[in-house]
């Protein structure tokens, strides 16, 4: 918290309005500043004016015996008493810097009845404003009473014992109590960070203890590492034993700091946890008596807990046992009718063997009659193909050549309609013929009188300039020289005065003499230094206006012959572009015209490129002409080609037809000989194989038969054996049943042992976890107020020893 400004308006002995504000100079630049003055001066007011904008309190109305102002009915310690005798109202405020960082401006008013000196004191008003944001409230008296202490950090009694000690009052801040004058320390100095970090530094530890707890159990689960994997761990290992170690001595040097201000609401937050730890474990403790009774029914059954897992294991074995063997039956029986099948398959298989060869045997001169027309037909059928290829070839050379033309006719076409243009702007633009190699010449000089004009422009802009100027130096002049003439007539204070002191008949103090001419004192005296200092100044200001005179006019005068000189330039770059288009009737108006210049530049590149475009086009006619006869000669030639090659064509295909005809004659249905051939092939290929397939299948079958026979009768001798132990088993379970004296059921034996393990170690481990804890707890507490009660004893020595006890703690017995 900082003052930053104290004002008031008739306060005890301060009539009116008056400001102390520290971040103004002289104040603001002060390390050390008193308050001084006469009795009554009003140096106690100004404090009272603070005390009383923020608590509404003042030191000097704490001692005064209780009483009633007769006047006006009102007790003589009500701090309303401060408004100044004889006024209807005044306020006392105060600026200053919150412990949020953020300025505000509180203000307490009071005043009488109407503003009226001899009316009743009113109740007072308060105002807080936020000169960060400009938030504006009023506030209430109780809000007032815990808003202010609550952004300055400190209650009244601890501002006038720290911050604002009465006179005689200083002995109250060394008579307050250790708790009292800790808070206010830790207050003024901010040592309550120091607490905030010891809690970090002990949050931040326990995590990093944890972490590296879940380090070291992943280590323990993972396979051994490679040296240089080791070695490199090994490293990090270092690094964070050294961070670890830096760490801790930083802690334990802000340890010692802070270990005094801290412990003893440390401990007596520790033991109230701890109480309150107790009595949460207790109650958890009372809830979870029903698992301590079912564990222990759990615990009474264990002795017959593995003939009852047999006995169980057992009865599903026995249904297990029949499932199978029922399910072996059905399948011999499968077996059986399979067998039956097998037989006869074999028999077909071979049937259907000596068919295929029969048929191979007929189809195999015909196949190879079929195979050799293919093999003909292959052939004619590529000549057939090449020489189409051929002709379509020879017909897109044909169609190219006729493109060709057809491109050669439309461009020359193109290129004569273009010349025609050409020619007819040459023609129209004939009379530009001499001027043409001029232009380049021309538009330089269009340039140079533009550039010209805007020099005179410049230039006539600033002769206004200076001219204007120099009338404003020269009424300037005016005006000095009649301040020069009135300061001569002026007379200085000290001569006025010695001719004031002059008495007829009495010698002058200066000159002696008797006799003083009468001379009326002027009404405009001044100093003599003053008067002096006036006249210099004057006659700079006449020097300094008669030489920026001169220099205007000799600017005029330069700029005038400038301008001249630029007129001149301009009208002989006129005459010579003139004389250039001297053959061209509207010479004058195209020179005077705003697009001159893209006109000219226009003109001189169209006549240069028309000139050359057209000696481009005559060429171009010429080459398509002779392309043209060329395209002409290769069409004859191809035509020629394409009637050979189209009587071999109809030739080759009468020799394929009668080929194909003679093909299908002898296959039928079948596309060629090879898939004839393949066809028998795959007949007696499948016959065999059927064959192969049926005889594997008889023997495989009669395999699995015997094999499910020999099954069937071990199964019945294991389901014999199964059931003569389930009534052994069981008849152990009753007995032990029986010999119980709870009339404990065989359905709430199976319920208790059939519970999971891992359930009853998760009872097990709550029920130990919960008395664990309350011992630790018990132990906890009656450590922590053994440590309590000495740390409470033994004063810190170690800097902060005469804090007294910092947290305010009430100290447990």
């Amino acid at each position: 918290m900082k003052i930053l400004a104290i004002r008031g308006c008739n306060l005890a002995s301060i009539e009116g309005e008056f400001e102390v504000d520290f971040r103004s100079d002289p104040l603001r630049s002060a390390g050390i500043f008193a308050i001084t003055g006469n009795t009554g001066a009003g140096k106690t007011t100004i404090l009272d004016a603070m005390c009383i904008a923020l608590y509404r309190c003042s030191p000097r109305l704490d001692n005064i015996e209780k009483g009633d102002d007769a006047e006006h009915k009102v007790k003589v310690d009500d701090i309303r008493t401060i408004l100044r005798k004889g006024k209807g109202k005044g306020y006392a405020e105060v600026e200053f810097l919150s412990v949020d960082g953020n300025e505000y401006r509180v203000r307490w008013s009071v005043s009488r009845a109407h503003s009226n000196p001899a009316g009743n004191l009113q109740d007072a008003t308060f105002d807080l404003t936020n000169l960060n944001t400009g938030e504006h409230r009023k506030l209430s008296a109780k809000e007032h009473k815990t808003e202010i202490p609550r952004l300055i950090g400190l209650e009244y009694k601890q501002f006038t014992r720290a911050v604002l000690l009465a006179q005689g009052n200083f002995s109250a801040f060394l008579k307050a109590d250790e708790s009292e004058k800790a808070k206010m320390l830790e207050t003024l100095t901010d040592t309550a960070i120091y607490s905030r970090i010891s809690t970090k530094i002990f949050a931040k530890r326990k995590e990093a203890e944890q972490e590296f707890e879940l380090l070291e159990k992943k280590r323990n689960t993972l396979q051994l590492l490679s040296d240089e994997e080791i070695t490199e761990l090994k490293d990090k290992a270092r690094l964070l034993d050294e961070e670890n170690r830096e760490n801790n001595g930083k802690r334990e040097i802000l340890r010692t700091k802070l270990d005094w201000i801290s412990r003893l609401a440390t401990i007596n937050g520790q033991i109230t946890m701890a109480e309150g730890q107790l009595m949460e474990i207790k109650e958890k403790l009372d809830t979870a008596q029903p698992k301590i009774e079912r564990l222990k029914l759990i615990d009474s059954v264990q002795q017959i807990r593995d003939s009852y897992i047999s006995l169980r294991d057992c009865k599903l074995q026995s249904v297990n046992y029949r499932e199978q063997l029922a399910l072996h039956t059905k399948q011999l029986d499968e077996k059986e009718n399979g067998y039956k099948k097998a037989i006869k398959s074999v028999s077909d298989a071979v049937t259907n063997q000596e068919m295929a060869n029969g048929e191979f045997l007929k189809a195999q001169p015909l196949i190879t009659e079929a195979a050799q027309l293919e093999k003909q037909n292959v052939n004619d059928r590529k000549l057939y193909d090449d020489l189409v290829g051929e002709i379509n070839k020879a017909e897109d050379i044909k169609g190219k050549n006729l493109s060709e033309i057809a491109s050669c006719e439309k461009q020359t076409a193109l290129l004569e309609v273009e010349q025609k243009e050409k020619n007819a702007w040459l023609e129209k633009h004939a009379h530009y013929s001499e001027a043409i190699p001029m232009i380049p010449t021309i538009i330089a000089n269009i340039k140079s009188i533009n550039n010209e004009k805007m020099s005179l422009q410049l230039k006539e802009k600033n002769l206004t300039q200076s001219r204007g100027l120099l009338a404003t130096h020269e009424a300037h002049l005016i005006v000095a020289r009649q301040s020069e003439e009135a300061l001569k007539q002026t007379m200085s204070s000290e001569i006025a005065t010695l001719r004031k002191r002059l008495v007829s008949g009495v010698p002058c103090p200066v000159c002696g003499s008797k006799h003083h001419e009468v001379v009326e004192t002027a009404a405009n005296l001044l100093e003599e230094r003053q008067l002096e200092k006036a006249k210099e100044e004057n006659r700079c200001l006449i020097e300094h206006l008669e030489t920026n005179i001169s220099n205007c006019r000799t600017e005029i005068e330069k700029l005038c012959s400038a301008i001249e000189m630029h007129n001149n330039a301009i009208a002989q770059y006129h005459n010579a572009n003139l004389s250039y288009l001297s053959g061209i009737e509207n010479a004058k108006e195209l020179l005077d015209s705003r697009s001159a210049v893209s006109d000219l530049t226009t003109l001189s590149s169209n006549w240069n490129s028309y000139k050359e475009r057209l000696s481009v086009i005559t060429n171009d006619i010429a080459l398509y002409t002779n392309k043209k006869s060329g395209h002409l000669s290769r069409i004859e030639e191809v035509t020629k080609e394409l009637e050979e090659k189209n009587n071999r064509l109809r030739l080759l295909k009468d020799e394929i037809k009668e080929c194909e005809t003679r093909h299908c004659s002898i296959l039928g249905k079948w596309k060629n000989a090879d898939e004839l051939l393949k066809y028998h092939n795959e007949s007696i290929a499948s016959a065999n194989k059927r064959f192969v397939e049926a005889t594997k299948y008889k023997a495989d079958i009669e395999t699995e038969r015997n094999r499910l026979k020999g099954v069937i009768l071990g199964k019945q001798q294991q389901l014999a054996e199964t059931d003569a132990k389930i009534m052994a088993l069981t008849e152990k379970v009753n007995t032990f049943l029986s010999a119980r004296n709870d009339d404990m059921k065989m359905e709430r034996l199976e319920e208790l042992l059939n519970t999971s393990h891992s359930a009853i170690t998760a009872m097990r481990n709550d029920i130990d976890t919960l008395k664990k804890s309350m011992t630790a707890a018990e132990a906890t507490i009656k450590e922590r107020r053994e440590v309590f009660i000495c740390a409470a004893l033994i004063p810190h020595t170690r800097g902060w020893g005469q804090l007294g006890n910092p947290t305010g703690a009430v100290r447990r017995s």
